[in-house]
């Protein structure tokens, strides 16, 4: 995608934000980089952190408040 044209550095801040039509918007410092409707490419990007698999299982559960579904 072409919204990332700035480096990051540390202490940046950036947002990932997908709304319930499976939007997807990007930001950096609290300055949108880009949008882009696409259900399938939000399912995908939950996927990488909620899935079965996720790409860290301590940072999904910190981002289920350290709640899992063997919690429920």
């Amino acid at each position: 995608m072409s919204w990332f044209k700035r480096d990051f550095v540390k202490g940046d801040v950036v947002d990932l934000v997908i709304d319930k039509e499976g939007t997807l918007s990007a930001f950096q410092n609290y300055q949108l980089l880009g949008s882009l409707h696409s259900p399938e490419l939000a399912k995908g990007v939950l996927l990488i952190y909620l899935g079965n698999e996720p790409a860290s299982k301590k940072l999904k559960k910190r981002l289920l408040n350290g709640r899992s579904k063997s919690d429920a």
